[in-house]
């Protein structure tokens, strides 16, 4: 199954028209870019949310790929996105000091890659980071406004005076994909899903979507236990290692699977089961069809009970 997933995101990567995600890249769904001038003042705040029916919903956004390994009270940031904690440093969770730490990592980390960039855009987020006060957020009109949602666990991207969001300046971008192939550490292995040898991932991605599934993701190659990991005890925390895949072969898979449980075309609820299906294509009509074969509800009109003719 990894093998056709990993070659199923190769199809998607392949389609110019497709927005799958590259290699150092993921989705998540942003609530509000903060909108920032080139001395790091915050203009404002801009809603990126989209209409599903009658609500307004986070918006599913390319972003750098995000953090590993985040449990319990570990602080790790991501790169130009993230919730009011560790984005602009407070949070209605009680732990004030928890939340300028994840702020002052946030700082620490964005800036080291960012001074990498030679750009307007990065220089005004590092401006932002250096000069913003978490214990003063509150004083700020553009927080109260939104402060409401802000305590739901928004989560910001940064913005350049409204036109252009700064992770997908090219400059940027450089800059963050320099940093992701000096973090490659992972040891060399020959990865069971492509064959070849490379660096074999750790961590795995979490999958979302699944039926009944957890809030944080759930994910399909883990070892969690010392028992189970390598048999090579001189390598500490090694989970990856007794299923090696590599780097590439997990960010594709993962990347791929979680692309089809967001699309309700491509996903099915059979009892308490999770069914996702593809073609090799990126064209619709065949998943399409094999959909309306799996749901024979899809044959029904909203008010006739009986079966419509498909032609």
């Amino acid at each position: 199954m990894l093998q056709d997933l990993v070659r199923y995101y190769e199809i998607l990567a392949a389609d110019e028209g497709n927005t799958i995600p590259k290699r150092g890249y993921g989705n998540v769904n942003i609530s509000f870019s903060l909108n920032i001038d080139d001395d790091g003042n915050l203009i404002n705040i801009i809603s990126c949310k989209t209409a599903a029916g009658k609500k307004m919903v986070a918006r599913p956004m390319t972003v750098p790929e995000p953090v590993k390994g985040r449990t319990g009270t570990k602080i790790l940031p991501d790169f130009l996105y993230g919730n009011s904690s560790y984005v602009l440093g407070f949070d209605n969770k009680g732990k004030p000091d928890r939340a300028k730490a994840c702020f002052e990592s946030f700082k620490e980390h964005n800036i080291s890659i960012l001074s990498k960039a030679q750009c307007r855009e990065a220089d005004a987020v590092i401006k932002f980071l250096e000069k913003w006060k978490p214990e003063k957020a509150l004083e700020n009109p553009a927080i109260i406004e939104n402060l409401d949602e802000i305590y739901k666990g928004a989560v910001f991207i940064f913005r350049y005076y409204g036109k252009e969001d700064v992770h997908n300046v090219p400059m940027v971008k450089e800059a963050w994909m320099e940093f992701k192939n000096k973090s490659f550490k992972s040891p060399v292995q020959q990865c069971l899903v492509t064959g070849e040898r490379a660096p074999i991932a750790i961590l795995h991605p979490t999958i979302k979507g699944l039926y009944n599934g957890q809030p944080m993701g759930n994910s399909l190659v883990s070892y969690n236990e010392l028992a189970y990991e390598s048999y090579n005890t001189s390598q500490k925390k090694r989970q990856g290692l007794n299923g090696p895949v590599s780097e590439y072969a997990a960010f594709a898979y993962g990347t791929a699977l979680n692309a089809l449980l967001a699309d309700e075309g491509h996903k099915l609820i059979m009892g308490d089961t999770t069914v996702v299906f593809w073609a090799e294509t990126t064209a619709p009509i065949y998943h399409d069809m094999f959909s309306l074969f799996l749901d024979c509800s899809k044959l029904y009109t909203k008010d006739e009970e009986k079966k419509t003719s498909v032609q």
